[in-house]
């Protein structure tokens, strides 16, 4: 079984991965976020370096979803935002984001934070897609190369032995 998740979707499956680290339960044997929206804090460059050239995500209103989401909690919190959580032993994992888009940090720092972790990961930053590109596949040519990509990683990964719950925790 794979985790995969688009922008907070993306943000969603890597909180499952620590949660599910956290209650000693075997992970899922791959994750893949697109796009994924992991630092509620918004502390990325690309926050404000990418603001006029994303054409789906507003940083002005990032704010506005971030309280909608979670209001009145830590944006610290790795749960809220699992850049900031303690990534040692998680599944094997896959990311792709665009490189016009303001959370190109989210998914680049997310991914050194893997690898420092010891997490095999691999990133694909694909230079002028936008947010979630991947959804637009039936007309672009970019969203079905990289959902051949994401296939690609998650045949490779998929029947491979799961990973213990007592080397996960």
């Amino acid at each position: 079984m794979a985790v995969v998740g688009d922008s907070a979707g993306g943000n969603l499956a890597f909180a499952l991965m620590l949660k599910l680290k956290g209650e000693g339960v075997c992970l899922p044997a791959a994750v893949v976020g697109l796009s994924p929206f992991v630092d509620m804090t918004g502390s990325g460059a690309s926050m404000t370096a990418n603001a006029t050239l994303d054409p789906f995500l507003d940083v002005v209103r990032l704010p506005d979803v971030v309280g909608a989401y979670a209001p009145g909690l830590d944006p610290l919190d790795p749960l809220l935002s699992p850049l900031f959580g303690d990534l040692q032993g998680l599944p094997p994992s896959f990311i792709q984001c665009g490189g016009d888009e303001i959370l190109l940090d989210d998914a680049t720092r997310m991914h050194a934070a893997l690898l420092a972790a010891g997490v095999a990961s691999k990133l694909e930053v694909w230079p002028r897609m936008p947010h979630v590109w991947q959804a637009f596949a039936r007309f672009l040519p970019e969203g079905r190369e990289a959902i051949d990509h994401i296939t690609a990683f998650l045949r490779d990964q998929i029947g491979k032995e799961p990973i213990p719950a007592d080397v996960a925790a």
